[in-house]
């Protein structure tokens, strides 16, 4: 969380912060409840900037697709993506370029 914030500090996009740091929760959140089934679970986190835009990117080495869910009000989980969906500009998934098991799912914020 920190480092998050020192990062978008040097980027000059401190005010993306507050909107960052809770999208890259939510997708650090899914990808650990996903991977958590796995031996050797890994995930990992990107970010990325062209000092207009930040891209957060999310790895993990689960089979399976994100998918929104829509749960009642009296759910305590499941909002994750749609969180991710509503704060960020866009965002998606796509599987690993490499060929290996997975998914990385993004989210764009334009600054």
């Amino acid at each position: 969380s920190s480092d998050l914030r020192q990062i978008l500090w040097e980027w000059r996009l401190t005010h993306l912060a507050d909107s960052a740091e809770m999208i890259a929760s939510e997708l650090l959140t899914n990808a650990l409840l996903a991977s958590r089934w796995l031996d050797r679970p890994a995930i990992g986190l990107t970010l990325l900037s062209d000092r207009v835009r930040l891209v957060i990117l999310v790895r993990d080495f689960s089979p399976g697709t994100p998918v929104p869910r829509h749960v009642s009000a009296d759910e305590e989980g499941g909002r994750g993506l749609m969180l991710v969906e509503t704060i960020s500009d866009q965002s998606g998934w796509c599987q690993p370029a490499d060929g290996t098991a997975g998914k990385v799912v993004w989210a764009l914020l334009h600054g």
